[in-house]
């Protein structure tokens, strides 16, 4: 089984919501273990948004409160704060670097780093200095500690090829959101860094199953209402960050590219050099409709119910 470690901006895009119960779902299907979530965002409700989900699994997780400088995105709270309000809970945990700190400390073996949002909270992890957890600085217990991170970022092929010219190859969002941090974490990152790239999930559309009274489907609807023109469809969102968890739990749904060197450019552009480097990404391999049904299926209208039924009784 996998240890994941997850990092992310949950309360802007619902696909962080999606992720975290695929991490979950996954859980309860013993194919990997969520061993905690970090935040990588300042915006209220974050924490709580997080553990509204893992209750209606019937599970806790840990959970933190980031403490980086906000950035500017962080002002948009599409739907944590809302999940914090409707399902009853409150933002709770210790900031977000000495979160991971002490997990990776604590860890009997290597974890499984995911980073879904911005890369702040992982750059400062790797900035971190010894302390009270750990005699490492933060690149050195990342050494020790983890085994791959995998992370939501980039894209390695020219959009404008594959979608029109209203794609072209631009900084990818959560690389664009802290361009400083995506480069720290690109060039000093000890061990190896698989990406999920735009391209990877912007066709796969899953979530549409999630009933309107679990903190998921109620994510999903409040991120429509926020943009109804922008996001057509049946409550369905592009599937990045629950690629990304699936991909490091472990299942099979993309090819990966060979071994080489991503470098983020100075206006968050990300380019792959092929040859030497501990980075690869993923290449699609399936058709977005076959991907859609693998993730949806993890869901399952049997772990619907049960997310209906544990917070009847709460």
């Amino acid at each position: 089984m996998i240890d994941l470690l997850l990092d992310t901006d949950i309360g802007i895009d619902c696909d962080d919501a999606m992720a975290i119960a695929l991490a979950l779902a996954l859980e309860k299907r013993g194919m990997a273990r969520l061993v905690g979530v970090s935040t990588c965002t300042t915006r209220p409700g974050a924490s709580a948004a997080i553990r509204a989900i893992a209750r209606s699994y019937g599970e806790q997780v840990a959970t933190s409160v980031c403490g980086s400088p906000p950035l500017e995105c962080d002002a948009v709270d599409v739907y944590a704060a809302g999940l914090r309000d409707r399902f009853g809970e409150r933002d709770e945990g210790e900031e977000s670097v000495r979160f991971l700190r002490r997990k990776l400390a604590g860890a009997r073996r290597p974890l499984t780093l995911v980073a879904i949002g911005p890369l702040t909270v992982i750059a400062g992890l790797l900035e971190s200095g010894p302390d009270d957890l750990s005699p490492f600085g933060g690149r050195d217990l990342v050494a020790a500690s983890v085994s791959t991170l995998y992370v939501m970022a980039g894209n390695f092929v020219h959009l404008e090829k594959r979608y029109g010219t209203r794609y072209r190859h631009t900084a990818e969002w959560n690389v664009y959101q802290d361009i400083a941090a995506a480069q720290l974490v690109a060039e000093r990152f000890p061990v190896p860094v698989v990406f999920c790239p735009y391209e990877a999930g912007a066709d796969v559309l899953t979530g549409q199953y999630f009933g309107a009274e679990t903190p998921v489907g109620t994510a999903i609807r409040l991120f429509y209402a926020n943009d109804p023109d922008s996001f057509p469809g049946l409550y369905a969102r592009s599937s990045w960050d629950p690629i990304t968890v699936a991909v490091a739990a472990g299942v099979d749904l993309f090819d990966f590219s060979p071994p080489g060197k991503v470098v983020v450019e100075t206006d968050g552009r990300t380019d792959f050099r092929p040859g030497e480097g501990n980075h690869r990404y993923l290449i699609e391999k399936n058709p977005s409709e076959h991907t859609a049904a693998v993730l949806n299926a993890f869901y399952g209208t049997d772990l619907q119910q049960t997310c209906l039924s544990t917070l009847r009784k709460a």
